[in-house]
């Protein structure tokens, strides 16, 4: 399969749109987004959305170099440094940032927003070191025929 190098730069364009609006909120002191209903909100739904956006781009390569894509979204990232596309240091951090994506959506009553203000500068960092692997990737490999 090919990939749709417009929906894949999308995708990345959409990651870092989003880390720059979670590091605006990562620089504001946890006090002030804890007092904020709509900050807190707000943070929650860009990094749900920023981790979305990076599994969709980095199932996108996944499947279209024909690789194995897994039983959860944490296993697209493995399946990345198993082929030499990502670090597995990083693509331990991406797994667990799945599963964060999966606490938000689905198990939000258990969410600790503190941590993840806590944890904004670090996620965002590894969301863009994803998005330049992948398109390095992207831009390196010839699509298949």
């Amino acid at each position: 399969m090919r990939l749709d190098l417009s929906r894949f730069d999308q995708r990345l364009e959409r990651i870092e749109d989003l880390c720059g609006r979670l590091d605006e909120l990562a620089a504001r002191p946890w006090d002030a987004i804890a007092a904020d209903a709509v900050l807190t909100a707000a943070m929650e739904h860009f990094v749900q959305v920023a981790i979305q956006s990076a599994i969709d781009a980095a199932a996108q390569v996944v499947v279209a170099e024909g690789w194995p894509v897994g039983g959860t979204y944490g296993d697209v990232f493995r399946t990345l440094a198993d082929r030499g596309v990502l670090d597995r240091d990083l693509a331990s951090r991406l797994s667990r940032a799945a599963g964060l994506r999966n606490v938000i959506v689905h198990d939000y009553l258990d969410l600790d927003d503190r941590r993840v203000h806590s944890g904004l500068a670090r996620g965002t960092a590894d969301l863009r070191a994803l998005a330049r692997a992948l398109a390095r990737h992207a831009r390196r490999t010839p699509p298949p025929c």
